[in-house]
């Protein structure tokens, strides 16, 4: 599997903001994310997938939580003091950043996540392919590896990640 040209210019430009989901390490493109936030008061949401955990009302606008743990096979999140939601950008407000390709989700989204770990700009050679033999329901979602001096980090494909089924008032 080849890297993605488009993610790989896009993360040595602007970074990655990197994530705990207990010991495993994942990233995405920082351009990806508008804001990170403490904010869990959860109302768990009805006649879902099991990875959406609920919805949020932040400020107005209602997103919808994705438990990343639970939609990559790890086991769902704990939330603790430490656990936070990274709010993506929609598609309408990727679509109005310059020279941008990436794509996330027509709606609000944020990702619950065990803890925040730091924002990494990597260079040309840290970032790789996924392995070819990683198995399981999270190797569907990696665009990438992204290698460091310290550790080795996933790096996810929002849009893949984000194509769920959408619940209906049948199901």
């Amino acid at each position: 599997m080849i890297l993605d040209s488009a993610l790989h210019s896009e993360a040595l430009e602007y970074g990655l903001t990197s994530f705990f989901l207990g010991d495993d390490l994942f990233s995405v493109n920082i351009r990806l994310v508008r804001e990170i936030n403490p904010h869990l008061d959860i109302t768990p949401a009805r006649k879902t997938e099991s990875f959406v955990k609920g919805l949020v009302n932040l400020r107005g606008q209602i997103v919808t939580v994705i438990d990343l743990g639970e939609k990559l096979g790890l086991g769902a999140c704990e939330i603790g003091p430490d656990s936070r939601l990274v709010i993506l950008k929609t598609n309408a407000e990727l679509s109005a950043l310059e020279d941008c390709t990436l794509e996330s989700s027509e709606d609000k989204v944020g990702l619950l996540v065990d803890r925040i770990s730091d924002v990494v700009t990597p260079e040309s050679d840290q970032l790789e392919p996924p392995p070819p033999n990683l198995e399981g329901v999270g190797a569907d979602f990696l665009s990438g590896v992204c290698k460091t001096d310290a550790t080795t980090m996933g790096i996810l494909d929002v849009s893949r990640l984000l194509q769920y089924k959408v619940p209906t008032a049948d199901n």
